[in-house]
């Protein structure tokens, strides 16, 4: 049987901010830019869950808003269900929706539950009036395991990993497809952070959801994920299943972050240095000046995606020909 057609598609996808935006919002002449996310490409299947880690300032949280459109890619292009979105943005919106990391900023603390939930049902034609979207946001909570009773409360009235539960009843409202999930639980107490994680496999069996999972945690990317895509200043290094990943990595970064989780005195050692800047990024391979078996090839030339037998793709010298 062949493979189903993937739910979300990135093919070059590239997003560049300025440094400093002249007062007009016009880009000046040779405007230094910051480079979030560059060329990187990659496919969602539905119902799979892609794990998107690496270290803060890697790009993740800005591949996460470009994926669903809430930021124009500066290049390349994002195709959701088979379809470039284009103009018709609502529709994506009504299919693709986003948890966001810190469910006490994320939601409006002058709004009730009630009135937050109602919001994406009002817009997108929920409900025929507001005793219907009343019983339905009963219902959403119930399924996220909140009172019905809470709708009449303030997210300020509520517990970390209730508001949290509020943002996802939130995404769910309107029946999405896929949910990009932006650091879930990394505001939440670790006791809460399971409850949470155990809800979203729930939900996701129940209601067959796509996820694009982005994490600094690699336990958790592991037991969730059915691959991981690893994110080095803008660009995935390493993509694959999670299982292989974590038991072969082929790239000195993905070694890197694995080795300071599992403490195997076999793996490379930890990555040394601080991440460059993404407005002058390394020439060659951006990993080069962090990494320990860097050659002169790597300081000279990008390394190409590379897909191996196992599924894995990695973008490394070491595995296209070696780096001298």
């Amino acid at each position: 049987m062949s493979a189903p057609a993937p739910l979300l598609e990135l093919a070059g996808v590239s997003k560049h901010y300025p440094v400093r935006p002249s007062v007009l919002g016009r880009l000046l002449p040779n405007q230094p830019m910051v480079r979030a996310v560059e060329d990187v490409s990659l496919a969602i299947a539905p119902r799979e869950t892609l794990g998107l880690v690496g270290e803060s300032g890697s790009g993740k949280s800005t591949l996460g808003r470009v994926a669903l459109l809430l930021e124009p890619p500066t290049a390349g292009t994002v195709r959701f269900e088979g379809a470039d979105p284009g103009g018709d943005l609502r529709r994506m919106r009504r299919r693709a929706q986003m948890v966001f990391q810190d469910p006490q900023s994320s939601l409006n603390r002058s709004l009730t539950v009630e009135a937050i939930l109602s919001s994406p049902l009002a817009v997108h034609g929920f409900g025929r009036d507001r005793a219907e979207r009343r019983a339905r946001i009963a219902a959403l909570l119930e399924m996220v395991g909140l009172r019905p009773e809470m709708m009449r409360r303030f997210p300020h009235e509520l517990s970390g990993g209730q508001r949290q539960r509020v943002g996802i009843a939130r995404a769910l409202a309107i029946e999405p497809a896929l949910i990009v999930l932006d650091e879930p639980t990394s505001a939440l107490d670790v006791s809460i952070q399971a409850q949470v994680v155990n809800l979203l496999v729930e939900l996701q069996q129940r209601l067959s959801l796509t996820y694009l999972f982005i994490s600094h945690d690699l336990r958790l990317v592991r037991w969730l994920c059915d691959r991981v895509a690893v994110m080095y200043l803008g660009r995935i290094v390493e993509i694959g299943p999670a299982a292989v990943l974590w038991n072969a990595p082929r790239h000195p970064y993905t070694h890197a972050l694995l080795s300071a989780v599992t403490a195997d005195t076999l793996a490379p050692p930890e990555a040394a240095g601080e991440v460059p800047s993404p407005i002058r990024p390394p020439p060659g391979c951006a990993f080069h000046p962090r990494c320990p078996m860097a050659g002169p090839r790597c300081r000279a030339e990008l390394p190409r995606p590379h897909a191996s037998a196992d599924g894995v793709t990695v973008a490394c010298h070491l595995h296209d020909g070696g780096v001298a």
